[in-house]
């Protein structure tokens, strides 16, 4: 992860404590690709890509914001939906959708 806060989450039924790394102590700055059409396929392009390119096994994860009145949409384009303006955006699709599908 990028973000500092979010590296100590971890499995605590380990057998043995993993040394915990950020992409910024291995020295990643790359704009890791997520093109697959799941959050579980996202998550497991970003682990193969740290492995194939640093050498580490790791776990990672991917997350997505789902509003049923949108269809489920962003979902798993919610990085790519509009950018920084992804809640903008939703809110303005909500504007446009059915009062009774909100």
């Amino acid at each position: 992860s990028y973000q500092p806060s979010s590296s100590h989450f971890y499995p605590t039924n380990l057998t043995k404590s993993p040394t915990i790394l950020s992409l910024n102590d291995i020295d990643c700055h790359d704009d890791i690709p997520e093109t697959c059409p799941t959050i579980e396929g996202n998550a497991e392009q970003k682990a193969r890509f740290i492995k194939d390119n640093y050498g580490y096994d790791c776990f990672s994860d991917d997350t997505c914001l789902e509003i049923d009145a949108l269809g489920g949409e962003p979902g798993v384009y919610s990085a790519r939906y509009a950018g920084a303006t992804v809640l903008r955006r939703c809110v303005e699709r909500m504007e446009r959708a059915p009062q009774s599908g909100r």
